[in-house]
């Protein structure tokens, strides 16, 4: 008899795709903009999108990981996602259908994927960024504020190296 559970780390390639680029306004007003965007590129995860995107990106990105069902299921197991944090936040798609939100790169969140895993699977998770003290969109402080600073305009926390966003956390069933 296996030992349970058996994880499948969903680690890569996956598609690192921009939306749209958060702007912010002299006023304080938020921005997004759909044009001029970096192209697609892939990435590791767990990881962020910097190596795909560059550093300083802020936005919103779709990330897509595409896989086969797992086999050897006996009838009464259930299938899990795991999903260890996203950075500030994002939500997580399976083949069309919206699971949930995952608020944070401390929260780990757990899916009962069993009976919504085809053969061919796309599981999609966007997060959005802002690198801004006030997220806009979330109404909250990022779990990592940052400020205006250092070099150019690139946030920063509390020294010189710039914030990254748009980290994924281990994503496994």
């Amino acid at each position: 008899m296996p030992d349970y559970p058996y994880p499948i780390r969903l680690r890569g390639p996956w598609e690192c795709e921009p939306v749209a680029r958060w702007i912010g306004g002299a006023d304080g007003s938020t921005v997004y903009e759909t044009d001029h965007l970096p192209p697609a590129g892939r990435v590791r995860v767990p990881g962020e999108w910097s190596e795909a995107l560059g550093p300083g990106f802020r936005g919103r990105v779709r990330f897509r990981r595409r896989f086969h069902a797992p086999t050897g299921l006996e009838a009464h197991e259930r299938l899990m996602l795991v999903i260890e944090g996203i950075d500030p936040s994002g939500d997580v798609q399976l083949n069309g259908r919206h699971l949930g939100r995952v608020e944070s790169m401390e929260e780990t969140k757990t899916f009962d994927v069993t009976g919504l895993v085809a053969a061919n699977n796309e599981l999609v998770i966007e997060v959005e960024f802002t690198g801004h003290d006030a997220d806009p969109v979330l109404g909250r402080t990022p779990d990592h504020p940052t400020r205006v600073g250092g070099s150019g305009d690139q946030p920063t926390t509390g020294g010189d190296q710039p914030t990254t966003g748009g980290r994924l956390g281990e994503v496994r069933l």
